[in-house]
């Protein structure tokens, strides 16, 4: 594997910096093998690790030339037009975060893209299930590399965006691949919980959720060129712009949480025994409010992958931590005051459980970013969804 020079800048609020010229195309992709190198290498980096799930990072000219070229993506979406049923232009505004709206009407699909672009940010969803010969392999690569659930967006921002995206956090943690073009990007220390005590703290500034970036403290501000890559930790507020050039980018999420049954509080549930009483746990938003650090602790993922592995046996330390969460002082104590915890044996089997679901996820995302499904991408999508949500639920 070569490993490429890198320029860390970390948990500081730096300035915007006018990225480097980026060098000339000599690729329409990059190939699997290079996306491949690129995960392991950052998977290894011990700056990720130690900014994971608690700083930005960024680390410049470390992607793979030709991540994605905007003539392949158009030419991709005039093949298939339902590659833009998921595709949104994302809309603000002073009393409404991120929300997403229809793009433009445009005759040819490629044009709808570009014109909606011009004064705004688009988004592609699912990007790795609907490119599949385009960023299916970038999206299995980052999945070996993790072994966590991984998803893909397309964002496409024209020139002299003031606000692309207004500040908002996600519940992933995100990784920011530019590909083309220049993006301001600006992250925030999380805001304080009290504040806004009944809000998902991973969805702020979405809906009817405004967040005031005058009042979040500034962790990184940094123009992104083409190669660089950004770390961002669920849950920290993030806004982007653009200046003198557009900006095409992907966003890699990696989400190891209770959306996908892999938290501690999905080996909670696993393995709880009987209930005699409500459990207000069961409550994630009524839990936001009363113990947000509780609500955080339980929703924390659990050491699964190669990435997140615990030096313990994976049964022990879903059981460690499990007992260590439920003794916790404070709300913990008066929720289960009537509820039974669970055995050894009954946390020992629903580890055993949550590892099995946890291989089946990453089998059907590695299926559905695999090249040569002939149905359109909307179908491909459509099925997708439906087999995540039937493991999820099962």
């Amino acid at each position: 594997m070569r490993f490429l020079a890198a320029l860390l800048a970390c948990s500081v609020c730096t300035g915007w910096q006018s990225p480097q010229p980026s060098r000339k195309r000599t690729a329409l992709r990059a190939t699997d093998a290079a996306w491949q190198d690129f995960w392991e290498d950052l998977a290894a980096r011990p700056e990720i690790r130690d900014a994971w799930r608690r700083a930005p990072c960024v680390l410049k000219g470390i992607a793979p030339a030709d991540a994605l070229a905007l003539d392949a993506l158009t030419a991709a979406v005039d093949a298939d037009p339902s590659t833009l049923d998921d595709a949104a232009r994302v809309a603000h505004g002073a009393t409404r975060g991120w929300t997403n709206v229809a793009l433009d009407d445009a005759a040819r699909p490629s044009r709808r893209l570009r014109a909606s672009s011009s004064s705004a940010s688009v988004l592609l969803n699912h990007g790795g299930v609907a490119f599949p010969s385009l960023l299916g392999g970038a999206c299995r690569a980052a999945l070996d590399a993790f072994e966590q659930p991984v998803g893909l967006n397309v964002y496409l921002t024209g020139d002299q965006v003031a606000k692309a995206a207004p500040a908002h956090t996600d519940r992933q943690e995100v990784f920011v691949v530019q590909c083309a073009g220049a993006k301001r990007w600006r992250v925030f220390a999380p805001p304080h919980p009290p504040l806004e005590p009944g809000a998902d703290p991973f969805a702020r500034g979405k809906g009817t959720d405004v967040l005031d970036e005058r009042y979040l403290p500034c962790m990184l501000d940094v123009a992104l060129g083409a190669r660089d890559v950004l770390y961002v930790p669920a849950g920290f507020p993030h806004a982007t712009a653009t200046a003198n050039t557009s900006s095409l980018h992907l966003t890699f999420g990696l989400a190891p949480t209770s959306n996908f049954g892999l938290s501690l509080d999905s080996l909670r549930i696993a393995a709880r025994g009987r209930r005699t009483v409500y459990d207000p746990l069961d409550d994630p938003e009524m839990l936001r409010e009363v113990a947000v650090d509780t609500f955080r602790l339980f929703d924390a993922p659990l050491p699964l992958g190669r990435f997140l592995k615990d030096e313990d046996d994976f049964r022990e330390a879903c059981r460690r931590r499990l007992r260590a969460a439920l003794a916790l002082e404070g709300p913990i104590s008066q929720f289960r005051a009537n509820l039974e915890d669970p055995s050894d044996d009954a946390i020992a089997a629903a580890a055993d459980r949550v590892r099995t679901h946890h291989a089946a996820l990453l089998d059907e995302m590695r299926r559905a970013y695999a090249p040569g499904d002939a149905r359109p991408a909307s179908a491909r999508v459509a099925d997708h969804i439906d087999r995540l949500g039937g493991l999820v639920d099962a």
